[in-house]
């Protein structure tokens, strides 16, 4: 049943990958703003039952590709009602801060995510 979504959706999109993950990549790097249909990284995601952790992984490395730093932070952080920022992730942090830093995130970045790090250990 998902097989068969996944392959009309690739004959409605005309985006032709080996693997649902590899779609959603180009979706997040080329159609990134998209809210609603098709294209939308976010519709396919809940159209293909992508998981949380699989989508914010591949959203992450995309969007580090193009250095776009404010969707990855939009992506990983909720606003708290009174406390600021909360880190909505559902990755381990430390992997996600080691990621971002290979693709080259400025300091400014990693030291937001590092705040967010409850575990001053792992802050480290």
């Amino acid at each position: 049943d998902s097989y068969i979504k996944f392959l009309e959706w690739q004959g409605e999109s005309h985006i032709e990958r080996d693997s649902v993950v590899e779609c959603l990549s180009e979706l997040c790097e080329k159609h990134w703003g998209e809210v609603k249909g098709p294209l939308s990284p976010a519709c396919f995601t809940q159209q293909q039952r992508v998981s949380d952790k699989q989508y914010q992984w591949t959203a992450i490395n995309a969007r580090a590709k193009l250095q776009a730093w404010p969707d990855i932070q939009a992506l990983l952080t909720a606003k708290g009602w009174l406390r600021g920022p909360k880190l909505r992730v559902s990755l381990p942090m430390e992997h996600v801060i080691t990621t971002l830093h290979s693709y080259g995130a400025p300091q400014d970045v990693l030291y937001t995510f590092l705040q967010l790090v409850d575990n001053l250990d792992k802050r480290l």
